[in-house]
């Protein structure tokens, strides 16, 4: 399977107001359009199964652009 995008972990799997909630494992992959990126492209929000969620990123990406994304064991706060 190609995988277009990697992206970290979640840092926040469900809007404010949304009642919709993400069941998302490591190793799973989705697919999902970015909504934005940050100016350092270095995370995103995505829209995956009707619900945003943001992002880290390893590869770049552009607003609007629809791809596969690995879900990875979220990050330890920093």
């Amino acid at each position: 399977m190609n995988i277009g995008s990697v992206f970290r972990g979640l840092l926040g799997d469900v809007k404010a107001g949304e009642a919709k909630k993400l069941d998302m494992q490591p190793g799973q992959v989705v697919r999902g359009v970015v909504l934005k990126v940050s100016e350092d492209g270095s995370e995103a929000v995505l829209q995956i199964q009707g619900s945003q969620v943001r992002a880290k990123l390893e590869t770049p990406l552009q607003p609007g652009q629809t791809t596969t994304f690995q879900v990875q064991p979220a990050s330890p706060a920093e």
